[in-house]
Formats: C-alpha cells, structure tokens, sequence
C-alpha cells in the first residue's frame, strides 16, 4: 500500500479496522483507525497506486482505544459519489453510528444516535449502500426479557436515517444458539435481492453452521440454506461475490 502504518507519528491500529472497497468508479479505497486519537484515514488510490484523495476524518465521540468499534465501509451513493462508514460507540447501550462522506472524504452527513443492544462479544455490524434512496444494515444483538435472547437483524433504512423496514431472527437462550454475522455478509443482486450470511453455534465443541438467507427487496425471507456444517469457531468470511448465475 502506498502509506505508511504511521502516519504523522501516530500509529494505526490494525486488528479488525482495515476496510477496502472498489468503488463504482473503479478506484481502491481504504479506510484505517488511529491509535490513542478519534480520527479515520481514508485513502482512495488508482489500480496502479496512485493517491486521488485522502482525509482524516475526525468524529466528536469518545472512541477510547481499549473499546475499538468494529465498522464497516461501503458506496453509499454512486451519482454523486459518496461513501459511508459505521461503527459501534461503546456507551451503555451500544450506539450504531454512520457517517456519510463525499468523494472526497469531507463529512456532508451523519447519525450518531441510533440506539442498540449489540451483543459485545459478537459484535459485529455492517452497513451497504443499496439505492438512491436507502441503504442496508446488519447487526446482532441481545435482549434481557422473561429470559435472554440474541437476534441478527437485517434492516433498510431510507437516506434520513429512518427505519422503512426489518427482518429479526431471534433465538433464545434455552436453545443453546448464539448467532454470529461476518465483517461481508450482506450482498446485492443485480435485480435488488439480498443474500445475508451468518453463523450459529452449535455447541462449545462442536463448532457453527453457515447459513445463507435470501430476501426481496423489501427483505421478505424467500428462503434459507445450511450452507456448511462443523465450522471453526475461528472462521471468517473474507470476501464473498454474486455470480450472473445467482
């Protein structure tokens, strides 16, 4: 990459903060973390290296370095161009959090309070621009009732930051089922449908099955798949792609 892990003598925290898209423009771009400060890189570069952009984006929150927010980058606009990028503000109930950025990087929006019980120890979020209008996040999260539950939750909000609509899968305590989302585990097809990839856990021996569900573009389920048995609690899913043949 054509920048350093240093930058300006401030370090970049690495573990689970690197992010990197192709954008519609078919330009690299990259965003990172700094160590011990509030501010984002973001680098946007040609295929042959060259830097087009870059900004530090510095968000007004208390981000401290020893509660590193997962977050996630994606196009939130193709005309004009923008992006997004999401994270989690660890303050009591979890707060998920996206900012919108122009081509450029320069913060043109943002909604910080959007309030969640995000299960810390499986927390991960993601976040993709799917239409001019709206775009798609994927949580999961608890919830402390007659008894303890967890859910994944795939939701469309429209460009304001309201919710239009949501699909919840819950699963309770007494089924010994933890579900558990990837850092790319929302996808779009070409005709607006909605793949969403997430695990559960089967037992502390035995593993975690994948699954894949498959939604309308108004995130009615049309189906589900146990795509694979007996995965490592270690597993990841590092990048994923929809074919022309589906």
């Amino acid at each position: 990459m054509p920048y350093s892990d240093v930058v300006d003598a401030k370090e970049l925290i690495t573990k689970d903060t690197e992010r990197c898209i192709l954008d519609s423009e078919n330009n690299i771009v990259v965003m990172k973390r700094f160590d011990g400060s509030q501010n984002f890189l973001f680098v946007k570069m040609d295929l042959d290296g060259n830097i087009i952009a870059q900004n530090e984006v510095k968000i007004d929150l208390n981000l401290e370095k020893s509660t590193i927010p997962y977050h996630a980058l994606t196009i939130y606009n193709e005309n004009p161009l923008q992006y997004a990028f999401s994270f989690t503000q660890p303050a009591g109930l979890e707060k998920l959090s996206i900012v919108v950025l122009d081509a450029d990087f320069n913060v043109i929006d943002k909604d910080l309070n959007n309030v969640l019980q995000i299960y810390r120890d499986y927390e991960r979020i993601n976040v993709m621009g799917y239409d001019d209008e709206s775009y798609l996040t994927s949580t999961s999260q608890f919830s402390v009732g007659d008894q303890i539950s967890y859910s994944i939750n795939l939701r469309k909000m429209n460009k304001s930051h309201e919710l239009i609509n949501e699909y919840e899968h819950r699963f309770y305590r007494s089924e010994d089922k933890i579900p558990y989302l990837y850092g790319k585990n929302i996808l779009k097809t070409e005709d607006g449908n909605i793949f969403w990839i997430y695990s559960l856990t089967r037992d502390a021996r035995d593993g975690q099955d994948l699954y894949i569900s498959y939604f309308d573009k108004d995130l009615n389920l049309l189906w589900e798949r146990r795509a694979c048995e007996y995965m490592s609690h270690n597993a990841d899913i590092l990048s994923a792609i929809v074919r022309n043949d589906g």
